[in-house]
């Protein structure tokens, strides 16, 4: 690694930058499946009514390479199952990071996500669907911050139909 006052830098390039928004652009998709996931399992199970699921975790730290890297989160999951069927969900999160070597922090950042979904029809339609994240990522005196809000209505996965009401997208280095 290239090397500071006797400190690994990380240098921020492109191919960086763009996996970064990758990676917060599929934690969305994730998250968003992980909503319809825990949905169905609800309603197979039977269960109506409003479930919470706990998203948080402590900081968990692990080495490698040099390196220490900690994580952590805060953040619930709810799901309100309707007896005909349809399935309100909502995502609130933030996940945390940090890499540091010698004692010195030399990357962290923060990715606060909220998602809203409202199925209906036994889950064969999406009808509403919401998605706002924030990440925030600096390293090597680089700050690079994303942010994506995306809405859709009317999504059918099997016939591959919908209306996106907007999707905006920025990701800025300074």
């Amino acid at each position: 690694c290239p090397q500071r006052a006797g400190r690994p830098l990380i240098a921020v390039s492109h191919i960086h930058e763009r996996n970064t928004m990758l990676k917060t652009m599929f934690a969305s998709v994730i998250a968003l499946a992980a909503t319809i996931s825990l949905a169905a399992g609800a309603a197979a199970a039977g269960a109506v009514g409003v479930q919470h699921f706990n998203l948080s975790s402590p900081q968990q730290c692990m080495t490698g390479k040099g390196f220490l890297y900690c994580f952590s989160s805060v953040g619930e999951e709810t799901v309100v199952q309707a007896p005909s069927g349809n399935m309100n969900g909502e995502i609130n999160a933030t996940f945390s990071f940090s890499a540091s070597s010698g004692g010195t922090v030399i990357a962290s950042g923060t990715d606060s996500i909220h998602q809203h979904a409202l199925l209906t029809d036994s889950f064969s339609v999406v009808q509403e669907v919401g998605a706002h994240e924030t990440s925030t990522v600096t390293s090597g005196g680089t700050t690079c911050t994303f942010n994506g809000d995306f809405h859709a209505t009317e999504l059918n996965p099997a016939t591959l139909t919908g209306r996106i009401q907007y999707n905006n997208v920025t990701f800025v280095c300074v």
